[in-house]
């Protein structure tokens, strides 16, 4: 059978190269042999240089490359929703760009850990710790980080304007979260039981704070207000305060 593939040229370099290996190990010289002259007949010998060259020069965010780590949903406008992370890293940086289309839009569930693909068997999911976000991305889709519960640090893009619905609800060991100064809503339930969080910054621009947004901190203790009227405070405090157990300081 291996003959028949060989002389109807079946087999490709990179089989050829296993097979050659494999036969020479068992002692099948002869057919190894026969794998070699195939090689040596049907295909040009690598050039150590080119294939350095071809690997320095590599697109990291070329689309085979972000396939591998990204599910990703090409959008009507022509640029890229990332839906789900596929690798198994705890510090992640999200890719500006797939191919020549910026990446605009993480969506709902996005790294919730409920939405990751299963590991081979014997491979541990490793937490997220890190994740960081480019300034590319417009929009984030609902608890598109809950239940991420050792993730620590959390690098929000200068363009978000809205923090979606239970973004990162349960995400207990996250210390601290810079808001980006265009951000103009905060979303219910959106750093709820976030147990890390001791201060906040609220950015002038802010108009809309959900319900229970920042309930349930219960190592908040301080809150700092960048502008706006007292009418707007008095409303972030109340929902701050929404469902606050005992000993919360805010």
């Amino acid at each position: 059978l291996l003959r028949l593939m060989l002389k109807g040229k079946f087999v490709s370099r990179g089989e050829a190269e296993e097979l050659a290996a494999s036969l020479s190990q068992n002692g099948k010289t002869e057919l190894s042999a026969e794998v070699m002259r195939y090689q040596n007949t049907n295909f040009k010998p690598k050039d150590p240089l080119r294939e350095l060259l071809r690997e320095a020069n590599r697109d990291p965010y070329s689309v085979t490359e972000m396939k591998k780590l990204w599910e990703i949903e090409k959008k009507a406008d022509g640029t890229v929703k990332i839906r789900a992370y596929k690798g198994n890293e705890e510090r992640i940086a999200v890719p500006p760009r797939v191919g020549k289309a910026v990446v605009t839009e993480l969506g709902d569930f996005c790294f919730q850990f409920s939405n990751r693909p299963r590991p081979e068997r014997g491979v541990r999911l490793l937490p997220f710790k890190q994740i960081f976000l480019p300034d590319t991305i417009e929009k984030i889709g609902k608890r598109a980080f809950e239940g991420c519960t050792e993730l620590e640090k959390l690098h929000l893009p200068e363009s978000l304007k809205e923090v979606s619905t239970g973004f990162s609800e349960d995400a207990h060991a996250l210390s601290e979260i810079r808001f980006p100064q265009g951000l103009t809503k905060i979303g219910s339930r959106a750093f709820l039981r976030c147990d890390g969080l001791s201060a906040l910054v609220i950015p002038e621009n802010v108009r809309v704070v959900g319900s229970y947004a920042f309930s349930a901190c219960k190592n908040l203790r301080k809150v700092v207000f960048s502008g706006g009227t007292e009418e707007k405070v008095r409303s972030v405090l109340a929902k701050i305060r929404e469902f606050d157990p005992p000993g919360c300081g805010a």
